[in-house]
């Protein structure tokens, strides 16, 4: 298991990230993930606070992922996970590259 700080170091700009699985009320698998969020996205700024995204709809927008409190992350290299502070799973990501 990775920790924060190593993803962290990980996002660098370029880097390529999939959401495999959302909250979104229920848990949406990719397939229900809203289309903006969906498929491979570019990070394109990492701060200390959040990670940027680019949105996959050619809007040229962009998404943010706060960055949650270390005990609320799972990262096992591949893969990460954001949890509530209940404990339940709120978003998945898969690094792509």
């Amino acid at each position: 298991m990775g920790t924060l700080a190593d993803l962290k170091r990980r996002f660098i700009p370029g880097t390529l990230v999939e959401c495999v699985w959302h909250q979104g009320g229920l848990g949406m698998p990719a397939n229900e993930i809203p289309p903006a969020m969906r498929g491979v996205r570019k990070v394109l700024r990492n701060r200390s606070v959040d990670v940027t995204f680019e949105l996959n709809d050619g809007s040229g927008k962009e998404s943010h992922l706060d960055w949650p409190r270390a005990s609320c992350l799972q990262y096992d290299g591949d893969e990460f996970t954001v949890f509530s502070d209940e404990g339940k799973p709120v978003i998945r990501y898969r690094i792509v590259s």
